[in-house]
């Protein structure tokens, strides 16, 4: 099967396995320095997985119902932050 052919599966007779194989992933050191320093991990809602995000993105996730999903997902209550008693 020829390299430029898209596949789901890389198996080991394929020439390109030892090269993936030799290729680490990017560590969330490298994606910070990339960011110029513009960077702040959030968990996603579904996985909990943590993702590198601008502070613009994180803006997004804060108030755009990402990081509410997130603590549903824990099993903590939402506080509506303007639904407090002074």
């Amino acid at each position: 099967m020829p390299a430029t052919n898209n596949r789901l599966i890389l198996t080991p007779d394929d020439p390109e396995f030892s090269q993936w194989l030799g290729t680490p992933p990017p560590t969330w050191q490298s994606e910070i320095e990339s960011r110029a320093g513009e960077c702040v991990l959030i968990a996603e809602a579904e996985s909990g997985l943590l993702r590198p995000a601008s502070w613009s993105e994180t803006d997004d996730y804060l108030y755009g119902g990402e990081y509410e999903e997130r603590l549903v997902s824990l099993g903590l209550e939402v506080e509506d932050a303007y639904d407090y008693d002074v």
